[in-house]
């Protein structure tokens, strides 16, 4: 009996559990001092921040015909303090060894931390809006033939070099 007790008190919730009411993000607290505190906004929240932005962003995106190659070299930042700036060094300094198309795919095999790396960066063609934001408005508005960044992304710095852009019908 008493372990049917026990199993009973674990299925049924508590009364403050039952009858709490859900919580809903949206909501102004009832008093004014029950919440001080402004809410972290997040890349998420730009689109209620900044509707009209968000959606003149995305249409751009949706509506560029274009197509670009591009070759890159990630280094991504390791969890401790001070080392994004050391790779943001030593992409500086492979970028000041970089002279032409080639010695970026040397220094992509030698350098990437990327799986692309094996094919010297080489990313293929992409349309605009598959790669990340940061990655994507530089290798669709930087110079064609030359070494972009170091351009921050979540997944650590890259350096990018875009072989060609064209348009697609």
């Amino acid at each position: 009996m008493a372990r049917l007790f026990l199993l009973a008190s674990c299925l049924i919730p508590t009364a403050v559990q039952a009858f709490a009411p859900p919580l809903n993000p949206f909501a102004r607290p009832a008093v004014a001092s029950q919440s001080t505190a402004r809410p972290r906004l997040t890349r998420r929240d730009s689109l209620f921040t900044d509707p009209g932005g968000w959606f003149k962003r995305t249409m751009e995106v949706m509506n560029d015909k274009r197509e670009a190659e591009a070759l890159h070299i990630l280094m991504p930042y390791v969890k401790k303090e001070g080392d994004g700036v050391e790779v943001l060094a030593k992409m500086e300094e492979i970028k000041a060894g970089i002279a032409g198309v080639e010695d970026f795919e040397e220094a992509a095999k030698k350098y990437s931390t990327c799986p692309s790396a094996a094919k010297g960066g080489s990313l293929g063609k992409f349309k605009r809006g598959v790669m990340v934001p940061n990655f994507d408005d530089a290798a669709f508005t930087g110079e064609t033939g030359t070494v972009l960044g170091p351009v921050n992304t979540i997944y650590g710095a890259h350096l990018i070099w875009v072989k060609s852009r064209e348009e697609v019908a």
